[in-house]
C-alpha cells in the first residue's frame, strides 16, 4: 500500500464587496454574487450630491432615481446621497421626501436597503450590518458622525 499524499490546500480569497471568504477560482462570491475583482471593477461606494444647486423636491427625486439607475448599471453597491439637513434646523424637505421615496423603493424591492446618516455607526444595528457587508465603508469620513444630511442606499 502506498502512502497517501496530502491533499492540496484550497486557496481562499475574500470578496471585495461583502468581505466574506470563498474558494479561489470560483469567479463569483457565493454570498453576494459579486464577480471577482478585475482591473475594471466598480467602486463599492459612490457619492451623489443632490443638495448641490438647491433643487426643488421633484427635481431631487428625478436626480436620485437617475443616480440609483446609473449606480446599478455601473455595478456600484452603495450610494451615499447628500441631501442636506435643511436650513431651518428641523430637517429639510429634500431629506424628508427623499427618505420617504427610499422607504417606498425598499418596500417594492427596487433597492436592497437604506440607512439614515445618523445610523451610520457601529453602535446602531443598521450601521453595524452595513459595515459587516461592506467593510471598506469603515474608512468613510461620515462613519460615526450622526450626519443627518446624508443617507446610504444599498443597491
Amino acid at each position: 500500500m502506498r502512502p497517501s499524499r496530502p491533499l492540496p490546500r484550497q486557496q481562499t480569497v475574500f470578496c471585495h464587496f461583502c468581505g466574506k471568504p470563498y474558494p479561489a477560482g470560483r469567479g463569483i462570491c457565493p454570498v453576494c454574487k459579486a464577480r471577482e475583482k478585475t482591473a475594471q471593477a466598480a467602486p463599492t461606494l459612490r457619492v451623489v450630491n443632490i443638495e448641490k444647486g438647491m433643487p426643488p423636491v421633484e427635481e431631487a427625486r428625478t436626480l436620485m432615481n437617475a443616480a440609483i439607475a446609473k449606480g446599478r448599471k455601473d455595478g456600484v453597491r452603495v450610494l451615499k446621497i447628500i441631501h442636506g439637513y435643511g436650513s431651518s434646523g428641523v430637517g429639510g424637505a429634500l431629506r424628508i421626501e427623499l427618505r420617504k421615496m427610499l422607504a417606498t423603493k425598499r418596500a417594492a424591492g427596487a433597492i436592497s436597503e437604506w440607512i439614515p446618516g445618523e445610523e451610520f455607526s457601529t453602535l446602531s444595528a443598521e450601521g453595524a450590518a452595513l459595515l459587516r457587508q461592506f467593510p471598506k465603508l469603515r474608512t468613510d469620513a461620515d462613519m460615526g458622525r450622526k450626519n443627518q444630511g446624508m443617507t446610504l442606499v444599498v443597491l
